[in-house]
């Protein structure tokens, strides 16, 4: 009968640390699409045009040869633009005389990520049962008492004592999913 008691104290210790280091496994779909956005603009006009001074270049040259660069300011027209595109912002700044046309084309890609659960697999769980048979009369035979560790839906180990003919024994179950 010692050996018995042990023989499910081991179990049972075997089954509870079995149960509370593992945590639930998420099984998960993750899809990456990548979409490509074409956007353009024609002729767009300037929110705001103001007269600048910027410095320029000038060379002096005598005899073929360039002796001096001196830097000139000169009057140029500033253009500040801003321009709302299909997933954008634009700005941007201009300096120059003057600008006759400007169209702009944008090719970007977005990364779209779709996360998706499919399943979840169950921790382990320890259940504590019983087994009787009955006789024809409906006497009770043969009573046990067990537990029983069923890992992640998968299979179930089981071990109970029993008393048979007034002497104990030991039952041990064991099953697979289908």
């Amino acid at each position: 009968m010692k050996k018995i008691i042990g023989i499910l104290v081991v179990l049972l210790i075997i089954c509870l640390y079995l149960i509370f280091i593992e945590k639930p496994e998420v099984i998960v779909k993750t899809e990456t699409v990548i979409e490509t956005v074409y956007d353009t603009i024609d002729n767009t006009k300037p929110q705001q045009i103001k007269k600048v001074y910027i410095k320029v270049p000038d060379t002096i040259i005598k005899n073929d040869t360039i002796t001096k660069v001196i830097y000139k300011d000169k009057e140029v027209n500033e253009y500040k633009y801003t321009d709302t595109l299909k997933n954008g912002i634009i700005k941007s700044t201009i300096l120059a005389d003057n600008i006759y046309k400007r169209d702009i084309s944008l090719k970007t890609t977005d990364t779209i990520i779709n996360t998706e659960v499919i399943r979840t697999l169950n921790k382990s769980q320890l259940f504590i049962g019983g087994t009787m048979n009955l006789s024809k009369d409906l006497n009770a035979l043969n009573p046990t008492l067990g537990l029983y560790y069923n890992r992640r839906n998968k299979f179930i180990l089981g071990a109970g004592v029993g008393i048979s003919n007034n002497q104990a024994n030991v039952n041990v179950t064991f099953a697979i999913k289908l």
